[in-house]
């Protein structure tokens, strides 16, 4: 798993380089600060569930007014209790979990409007996110996990060289084991007088964990190229 995630942090790196060659423009390094939930077994669709606090930092590089390119690290926590629904089942089976989460990933951003600091007339835009997360969940039942991030967002530039933004993203895993309940157990119950009382697995291996994190967000202009190319710019 970690090999995985080398080579996917790898690539991306690559391609970052690549864009660098083609059209110089801008580093921004800056922080994040918000929430972050979890979606699985226990908490089948409820949004903001045991929304915990989450934050981190990125390094993020503007190749064009269009797409930029982050590289991030951020840490948070994640939980859930069954006691929470009112779900029969899930009354019985009375599983809670809680672990710590640090994530880093790199990922592309595509802005539905042209932006660019220090321009009047390109200071917002709303954005869309995808790429690659390496995830580190230390009492999930694999610590070692990679993950699809994807989200929406909105950046804003204010006092030439600051950025505000805003985003709600989400992480599809590929484990059913983030909290602690997989397809291959079951509950250790005997008496046939109610149907749920049967022997029954205590997760659904098709159905993988997601979380969710809300972020806000600031960062500064660090350096910027004195030839700009506007080859891809549009």
């Amino acid at each position: 798993m970690g090999r995985i995630a080398g080579k996917v942090i790898s690539i991306f790196i690559l391609v970052i380089i690549s864009f660098t060659a083609n059209a110089q423009k801008y580093w921004e390094l800056g922080g994040m600060a918000g929430g972050a939930y979890y979606l699985g077994d226990i908490n089948h669709s409820k949004q903001f569930y045991h929304f915990n606090p989450a934050g981190g930092g990125f390094l993020r590089y503007s190749f064009t007014q269009r797409w930029q390119a982050r590289i991030a690290l951020n840490a948070g926590y994640l939980s859930g209790d069954d006691k929470d629904f009112a779900n029969k089942f899930q009354q019985l089976r009375a599983h809670s979990f809680s672990t710590p989460i640090v994530e880093t990933s790199g990922t592309i951003e595509f802005n539905f409007k042209p932006f660019k600091l220090e321009d009047r007339k390109k200071f917002f835009s709303p954005y869309v996110f995808t790429g690659g997360t390496f995830l580190i969940a230390s009492n999930a039942s694999n610590p070692y996990q990679i993950a699809i991030p994807m989200g929406v967002g909105l950046k804003l530039n204010f006092l030439k060289l600051f950025t505000f933004g805003v985003e709600w993203g989400f992480r599809k895993t590929f484990t059913d084991g983030l909290d602690k309940l997989t397809w291959d157990k079951t509950l250790p119950f005997t008496q046939l007088t109610d149907e749920y009382q049967l022997p029954k697995q205590t997760g659904y291996y098709r159905q993988k964990d997601w979380y969710s994190m809300v972020l806000v967000s600031l960062s500064f202009k660090l350096y910027s190229y004195d030839k700009a190319c506007h080859t891809y710019d549009f």
